[in-house]
């Protein structure tokens, strides 16, 4: 989003009320992640009704993420395709919105410092496993979609000083 558009949507330039948010057919863990202040103030501010109807503006698509996408940015792009090709009673399919980063809990608290907090962000692959077989068993879903971002760049700096620290454990080893 520009920082003309963000500007004009704070000045009121754009009708916030006539945005259906937060789409309530969403179940609680989708409306934890899509309720984050990063995630839902971009969604609501280019979003219209939900699913997305007519032409999309592309300059409200996100980036297509790849290994120096943030993690925040990456379950943004997420989001926002979920949100914006979910269609109640038709779609039967599921997204898995924190990008799958880490291989456990473990993992994942090993990494916090290397990755400057950031890895709280992202989701492990237990996790995903456990959103998508209650998907697929309880919500009738036939497909649950997830994405595995090995996010790496700025995450290099913070590894210097976790490793000057005395740390051993600064990234998975796969």
């Amino acid at each position: 989003m520009s920082q003309d558009s963000a500007t004009a949507d704070t000045q009121g330039s754009t009708d916030l009320s006539a945005v259906a948010w937060m789409p309530q057919y969403f179940n609680e863990q989708e409306r934890a992640w899509l309720a984050e202040t990063h995630i839902a103030w971009q969604l609501r501010t280019t979003a219209g009704s939900f699913p997305m109807e007519g032409p999309i503006v592309i300059e409200d698509i996100p980036g297509i993420p790849d290994m120096l996408t943030y993690p925040q940015d990456v379950k943004l792009f997420l989001c926002w395709c979920y949100i914006a090709k979910y269609c109640p009673g038709e779609s039967k399919f599921a997204v898995f919105m924190p990008p799958v980063g880490f291989m456990d809990e473990d993992d994942r608290k090993n990494h916090y410092l290397a990755t400057g907090t950031l890895s709280e962000r992202m989701g492990t692959i237990g996790e995903f496993f456990d959103y998508a077989l209650e998907m697929i068993n309880k919500q009738g879903r036939d497909m649950v979609i997830g994405m595995m971002n090995y996010w790496t760049d700025p995450a290099k700096e913070y590894e210097k000083l976790y490793e000057q620290s005395g740390q051993t454990v600064t990234r998975a080893k796969y």
